[in-house]
C-alpha cells in the first residue's frame, strides 16, 4: 500500500511548520540581543537543505498514489529517513512518515 497523498501533504506542512518554528526562535534570540548565534544560523542553513530534500523527494510525480514517490528519485527511502531524523534532531521536532506503508 502506498502512502496516501493527504499524508504527504500533511507531512510537508509539518516539515515547513517545524522549520518556521526554528527560525522564529532564532529571530527571537537575535531580537533580544543574544550574541554568538553562529551555530544556530548554521543549523538553520542545514535545516533549509534538509527541508528542500524532503519536500522535493515527494514532488517528482504528479500522481503519487498511482506512480509512487520513489520514481526518478536520487535518494532511496533509507537516505530520506536519515534526512528526516537529522531534521528532527536539529529542529527539535518529532515528525514521522511511514515510508514502508
Amino acid at each position: 500500500m502506498a502512502i496516501a497523498a493527504q499524508d504527504i501533504i500533511d507531512f510537508k506542512y509539518n516539515l515547513r511548520e517545524g522549520y518556521s518554528n526554528y527560525l522564529n526562535k532564532l529571530a527571537l534570540k537575535e531580537k533580544i540581543g543574544r550574541v554568538n548565534l553562529t551555530q544556530y544560523k548554521f543549523k538553520a542553513f542545514l535545516l533549509s537543505a534538509y527541508l528542500r530534500i524532503l519536500v522535493e523527494y515527494f514532488n517528482n510525480t504528479s500522481d503519487i498514489e498511482l506512480l509512487g514517490y520513489t520514481v526518478n528519485n536520487f535518494f532511496d527511502t533509507d537516505e530520506i529517513y536519515d534526512c528526516l531524523q537529522h531534521f528532527n534532531n536539529l529542529a527539535e521536532t518529532n515528525i514521522y512518515l511511514d515510508f514502508n506503508a
